[in-house]
């Protein structure tokens, strides 16, 4: 590689690193944000001896849980590549596919706690719905969060690419 070249090059890992940083900065700050909405969530109504609906406390539970972990997959997965770390290996592998374990158990969250598996008039009329935004009726609803089921698969595929990469450096370097 010519000398401009290399300085180029240099230059782009260099700003690609500090926008990992940047990145990893903002993930480590939403993990903070989750656990803390988590804490306020859950804790006080304990405390205060509230009655909970248990159902839509384990789903927002699940919510802020996964939601933190998401985060701080992220952050790993880029604090590793602002070290310079590469981003094909089996470890970002697995940590995108934790990224869409947690979007998926979001949309089987909101299938299995939506009002449809805890009313007993569940044979009468069931309204199936396509988001998480749901307005509240007398009708029972079954919830289909598609927005979450797409980023599970959307994770997964980005997982099987990396472990593509992965394999096709491997074997590059095996053959080097």
């Amino acid at each position: 590689m010519v000398g401009e070249e290399a300085a180029i090059l240099e230059r782009s890992f260099q700003r690609v690193r500090r926008a990992c940083e940047i990145i990893k900065v903002v993930c480590a700050i939403s993990v903070v944000i989750f656990v803390g909405m988590g804490l306020l969530l859950f804790l006080p109504p304990f405390f205060n001896g509230e009655n909970i609906a248990m159902p839509d406390a384990i789903n927002a539970f699940v919510y802020v849980a996964g939601s933190a972990v998401i985060s701080l997959l992220a952050m790993l997965i880029f604090s590793d590549i602002a070290k310079g770390v590469t981003p094909f290996s089996k470890k970002q592998v697995w940590r995108l596919r934790g990224i869409a374990c947690c979007f998926a158990l979001f949309a089987i969250s909101d299938f299995v706690f939506s009002s449809a598996f805890f009313s007993s008039d569940t044979m009468n009329a069931v309204n199936v719905t396509f988001s998480h935004d749901v307005e509240t009726t007398d009708q029972v609803t079954l919830d289909i969060n598609i927005m979450t089921i797409m980023m599970a698969l959307l994770s997964v595929f980005f997982s099987v690419a990396f472990e593509y990469a992965t394999l096709l450096q491997a074997n590059i370097d095996e053959t080097l």
